[in-house]
């Protein structure tokens, strides 16, 4: 490694150097000492546009995406950014954005040394740029544009790749993060799939991240002009970065993401540049749980469906019945015999089989699937919250995340191992589980940091909203089908008390039946309409716990103390559903809390 001594760029570090000149003649770790560049650090490799103009709405939504998102990612994380370093394009937005809201984030700049005006570069080069001020610049031995990729490649390898001591390395996560972008972005999405790293195109804002995004698949382009001239075959060497993609593709590199949705955005980044495996892996849990609660639920709907079916076509063939007593009323093919005969099996039939499919149904409620899943998706959800606050249990705990590994084990093992991690959730181990994005509300970035305001937003307001809600739509439903199936019954053994004409033992079973099948369905109302009440008692609470948090003075909403409080208040009122559960928790926590307390002393 040499330096040209050659005129710095502008600077704002002070006395610490602001560029050194790499070609690789010496280990990389000199360089990285030199501009003090931190190790073992997670690292977002921010790659696209650099001169390509863009819209007005577009710009906005960059800029915008950067202070909000990415500026608050970094800040919370202490990921290292590395890009191409130049005062243009995207680049110069980074920098500006990083002063504002993320003074002390580390930017890296990787560019050709011959490229940079002040170093290498003479001024009568149309493509040579400044260097963008807060970076600190590694420059290459390479002439053009696009040839400091490898370098690039190797900064964030030995950024995230650091040995911590002889013989132990750390591996940190590494992202790419593309925003338009040309033939130079396209090499360095190319070096960045060979070595799987996870890649997040955002769309919308034209350039290389939305062309690739459109040949992957992910994201629907523009229609094409009618007249606009056929694209020319691809070079052998075009193809072999084509299947490269492809291959990056099928193992979940990719992810195309719309550049005016900064929440999401944040989700994605935040989840793959996190290590804290513990929480990722009860978020993970929590998805599946509930995915397969909305999955087990419309079977036990339809069931209640078919009991309404069932005791309709009962009344409408007791009606049948009652009226082939006249022979004029049907057709001559259809005998008086015949039509009784198969009214009174059907009426005989068919509430039997509508009681039958009513225990099923209170089968399924008891030791079935969906309520079974939805209380530990809740459960899991309460430990995730309580675990982040540091509340409860979490408070004196010197590794939380441990616990709440524990906690989740314990729910798996009371549902038998019946919630599959990966099975349901489509890019678990690369993207957050998409059931996330549609059950947590935006205001929550699921890893970032939890103040007192984040979970008034992502989860009071939330399970407020889904109580009241629910316990409208339930309680109008329930009364509904129960007061369909009643008098449905009803007036099955009614008719049949007064059209049937068999001995008085026969005529029973079916009176019996729809009079059981009553029974049932109005202890299913019942059942239906406690959870109402249980669901208004709880928002009742939750609400109260809500005022007194509202009451207090701005300053003291959102310290951690107070923070700790709010949330263990409001999720204990909203365990109340789940007590059973709650309680085998509980003590499984104190378990292994004593557990841990012992071992060390």
């Amino acid at each position: 490694m040499t330096d040209l001594k050659l005129p710095p760029a502008p600077s704002l570090q002070g006395e610490k150097p602001t560029s050194v000149y790499y070609d690789g003649g010496q280990p990389l770790r000199c360089a990285l000492s030199a501009l003090s560049i931190p190790c073992n650090r997670p690292v977002l490799v921010l790659a696209g546009r650099a001169k390509a103009a863009m819209s007005e709405r577009a710009e906005d939504a960059e800029r915008i995406l950067l202070d909000m998102a990415v500026a608050s990612l970094c800040r919370d994380t202490e990921a290292v950014v590395i890009s191409g370093g130049t005062n243009a394009g995207i680049m110069a937005v980074l920098g500006k954005s990083m002063a504002d809201f993320a003074p002390d984030t580390v930017l890296v700049g990787v560019a050709p040394h011959l490229k940079l005006l002040g170093y290498g570069a003479t001024e009568g080069d149309a493509d040579a740029e400044h260097p963008e001020p807060r970076h600190r610049m590694i420059r290459t031995s390479g002439e053009a544009w696009g040839s400091e990729g490898p370098t690039l490649v190797r900064v964030a390898e030995g950024v995230a790749f650091a040995p911590l001591a002889e013989g132990v390395a750390s591996e940190r996560p590494i992202v790419m993060f593309v925003i338009g972008g040309g033939k130079g972005t396209a090499r360095e999405i190319a070096l960045a799939a060979r070595r799987r790293w996870p890649v997040v195109l955002l769309n919308g804002c034209g350039g290389e991240s939305e062309a690739t995004a459109a040949r992957l698949g992910l994201f629907e382009p523009k229609k094409k002009r009618p007249f606009a001239p056929k694209e020319k075959p691809a070079s052998p060497e075009k193809q072999q970065a084509n299947k490269e993609l492809k291959q990056a593709g099928e193992h979940n590199c990719f992810i195309s993401l719309p550049v005016c949705d900064g929440w999401e955005v944040e989700r994605v980044l935040r989840w793959r540049l996190s290590d804290n495996w513990g929480l990722k892996e009860a978020w993970t849990r929590f998805a599946a749980a509930d995915l397969r609660s909305k999955k087990s639920k419309p079977a036990t709907m339809r069931l209640a469906k078919t009991v309404l079916l069932f005791a309709v076509a009962t009344v409408l063939f007791s009606v049948l019945l009652a009226l082939s007593a006249q022979q004029s009323s049907f057709a001559p093919w259809a005998g008086r015999w015949n039509v009784q005969l198969v009214s009174k099996l059907a009426i005989t039939i068919l509430p039997i089989a509508a009681a039958l499919v009513l225990l099923l149904i209170e089968r399924r409620s008891r030791s079935g699937t969906w309520i079974e899943h939805r209380v530990a998706a809740e459960s899991i959800l309460r430990e995730i919250y309580r675990a982040r606050a540091g509340s409860g249990v979490y408070a004196e705990a010197s590794n939380r995340w441990s616990i709440l590994s524990e906690s989740v084990s314990r729910l798996d093992a009371r549902l038998a191992g019946r919630v599959p991690a990966r099975a349901d959730c489509k890019f678990v181990d690369t993207w957050p589980p998409p059931r996330l994005h549609q059950r947590i509300p935006p205001a929550d970035t699921l890893l970032g940091p939890l103040t007192a305001a984040t979970y008034d937003a992502a989860r009071v307001c939330n399970q407020l909203d889904f109580m009241e809600d629910k316990t409208r739509t339930n309680t109008r439903r329930a009364t509904r089908l129960a007061a369909a199936l009643f008098i449905a019954s009803a007036i099955a053994a009614t008719l049949l008390a007064v059209s049937w004409r068999w001995d008085a033992m026969f005529a029973a079973v079916p009176i019996i039946a729809s009079v059981a099948a009553a029974l049932v369905s109005w202890r299913e109302y019942l059942h239906l309409d406690a959870t109402s009440d249980s669901f208004r008692q709880t928002s009742v609470e939750v609400r109260k716990e809500r005022g007194k948090w509202q009451s207090l003075a701005a300053s003291e909403r959102d310290g951690d103390a107070q923070l700790s409080i709010y949330v263990n208040s409001v999720e204990d009122a909203l365990a109340a559903e789940g007590s059973g559960w709650e309680r085998s928790l509980r003590r499984a926590q104190e378990d292994f809390v004593s557990q841990q307390k012992s071992g060390r002393t």
